[in-house]
């Protein structure tokens, strides 16, 4: 599903012309996209006319002055790219595996310093968590360990269990003395 899903995007932000991911996208009056440097490219093939045809649809499309910069920009398209650009290296999970606990989601906070950044890594000499960026400017010196948040929280919630596996034993123990306490209480109590 992932995959079907990743290969209909690659499709839809590819240029029918060059089949590349579209660059500097400009919309013909027919609604079709194209990139820029296709669109110079094919204005220079039909010997620089007043007008441009679709290549899909063969509509015919005025281009002011001949200059393919005056047809207007695809803001939908140009963000949608920039987007999955942003959004490449991301993960598409099936919200029934994070449910069901196979499949464990990293969950970063903002960084407050830089507020467009996650809070990625964590510096043990220092103790605190750090974006990238200032993982590089201020704990670039030596002696400085850092790990990734993840890791560091994984680590941690593993401590917890353990702890709260400890304080468990430690209460079952702690209520045995307190039944013997009462039983013996009851009995005195009889005498």
């Amino acid at each position: 599903m992932a995959d079907a899903f990743k290969n209909v995007t690659a499709q839809s932000l590819e240029c029918p012309v060059c089949l590349d991911t579209f660059t500097d996208p400009k919309i013909l009056s027919c609604y079709h996209t194209y990139c820029k440097a296709c669109l110079d490219n094919l204005l220079e093939c039909h010997g620089n006319e007043q007008m441009l045809r679709c290549p899909v649809c063969t509509a015919e499309t005025q281009v002011p002055n001949q200059n393919v910069s005056k047809l207007p920009e695809n803001l939908a398209l140009k963000s949608l790219i920039e987007d999955v650009k942003n959004q490449h290296h991301h993960e598409v999970l099936a919200l029934s595996e994070i449910k069901s606990g196979k499949v464990s989601v990293p969950r970063y906070r903002k960084f407050r310093k830089h507020p467009k950044e996650d809070e990625e890594y964590f510096c043990i000499n220092c103790r605190r968590f750090s974006c990238f960026w200032c993982v590089v400017m201020e704990h670039k010196d030596d002696g400085h360990r850092i790990i990734e948040a993840a890791v560091y929280e994984s680590s941690h919630m593993k401590s917890i269990e353990d702890l709260k596996s400890k304080a468990d034993k430690k209460r079952s123990c702690f209520q045995k003395y307190v039944d013997f306490i009462d039983d013996q209480k009851e009995r005195v109590s009889n005498v």
